[in-house]
């Protein structure tokens, strides 16, 4: 169902990462903010789509006095959230075929090799603090609230401050809170896309408290005020952006890149080296093997 609302540009990019439990997580390539505006809003759309198709199919068994019980009228919830390459965030490769996954290889070179030749037994999953940040955001959504990570806010802000001057309609400062283990405890900005916004219950009660749409040059404030912390968990590159905040951690990302190459490079020359011993042994053995058998110096059997 994501698949049908995401724009035709971006078919085929989503990817099943894993399912824990009840929860499915997907994965996506994104190359610049507005992906991300696209991504989310038609992960919304799907959600409220399926549960609208199954109240639909539930009431119209209802009406035709069907004695079966209704359909499972399951509500969904999710979050979105985005994690940078290879920092603060690596992905990791778990091998399929035991005799990769015994390797005595330099850790970091095995995985680098595993990535550059995928296998479809294999199992990706990554690790950083962006993801251990995500999980957390994620663990606060609710049919109602469609949690968002501070970075996904701050893409979503910017495609449509560039779009419109109007305000942000579907998006809400949840909360703000202490995330265990994330930005030293200091209180998190939690956003979510209010997927009841246009409920006119809801709209009536924002009207009565005097509730303000946000803004998202409000947004995109808040959000490079808490980049510009040396102690945010997080980093952001869009390398398609033509936002300059999007793009300028590409000298750090392409400098971490480099020492994992460099440290890939010295493993696999120590593989080598190693590899080399090796077979030096086994030839002294073979040569060891040959003296003892050689015959006795007068000729005699």
């Amino acid at each position: 169902m994501v698949e049908e609302q995401v724009p035709e540009r971006l078919r085929g990019r989503l990817k099943l990462w894993k399912a824990v439990g009840d929860e499915l997580l997907f994965v996506v390539d994104v190359d610049e903010e507005s992906e991300v505006h696209d991504f989310v809003s038609a992960w919304v759309r799907a959600m409220d789509g399926y549960e609208a198709m199954l109240s639909t199919k539930n009431h119209e068994m209802m009406e035709s006095g069907a004695s079966s019980p209704p359909l499972n009228s399951m509500k969904t919830k999710g979050g979105a959230f985005v994690a940078t390459f290879p920092e603060p965030d690596y992905e990791i490769v778990v091998a399929h075929s035991p005799s990769e996954a015994t390797s005595d290889l330099d850790p970091i070179l095995l995985n680098e090799r595993l990535k550059e030749h995928p296998s479809p037994g294999n199992l990706q999953d990554f690790l950083g603090t962006s993801i251990d940040t995500g999980f957390r955001v994620s663990a606060r959504a609710s049919q109602r609230y469609f949690t968002l990570s501070l970075e996904v806010a701050w893409a979503f802000a910017q495609h449509l401050k560039t779009q419109t001057n109007e305000p942000v309609s579907n998006m809400v400062l949840l909360e703000e809170i202490a995330l265990k283990g994330v930005w030293g405890g200091r209180a998190y900005p939690l956003f979510a896309i209010d997927r009841a916004a246009t409920d006119s219950y809801n709209q009536a009660m924002q009207r009565m408290q005097n509730v303000p749409h946000l803004k998202a040059m409000d947004i995109c404030n808040l959000a490079e005020s808490c980049h510009s912390d040396k102690a945010w968990p997080s980093l952001i590159h869009f390398p398609a952006s033509t936002f300059p905040a999007f793009t300028g951690n590409k000298d750090r990302l392409e400098s971490a890149q480099t020492r994992i190459s460099e440290r890939t490079d010295r493993s696999a020359e120590g593989d080598e080296l190693r590899e080399l011993s090796t077979e030096a042994f086994s030839a002294d053995e073979d040569v060891s093997n040959m003296r003892v058998q050689a015959p006795p110096a007068d000729g005699s059997p």
